[in-house]
């Protein structure tokens, strides 16, 4: 699964929201609120939760040792790494900082 990841981020040409979970953590419902919240006004927005057990070691090549994190990708570059859970106006705010939104 983590080559499906690296490519998705690779040749998907707008914006990907990896959020790294822990299913038993309860972090999935937050991002699906979170995507809802920035879809209207970045459409090319895609979001893949990636259970940090079982990708523990892709996860640790970006510096996330653990879970919840988000990590934001444009173009196939990384741009945002964030540690820790994040809700959705804060994100929005982060996102508009960078210029994403």
């Amino acid at each position: 699964m983590s080559e499906e990841i690296e490519q998705l981020i690779r040749s998907y040409p707008g914006l990907v929201i990896v959020q790294i979970v822990e299913p038993v953590l309860g972090h999935e419902a937050a991002m699906d609120a979170l995507a809802a919240e920035i879809r209207p006004v970045r459409p090319d927005v895609r979001v893949v939760q990636v259970v940090y057990s079982l990708h523990r070691e892709w996860a640790r090549a970006f510096q996330m040792h653990g879970s919840p994190g988000i990590l934001i990708f444009q173009s196939g570059k990384l741009r945002i790494r964030l540690k820790g859970r994040v809700e959705g106006p804060r994100l929005c705010g982060i996102l508009k900082q960078a210029g994403l939104l």
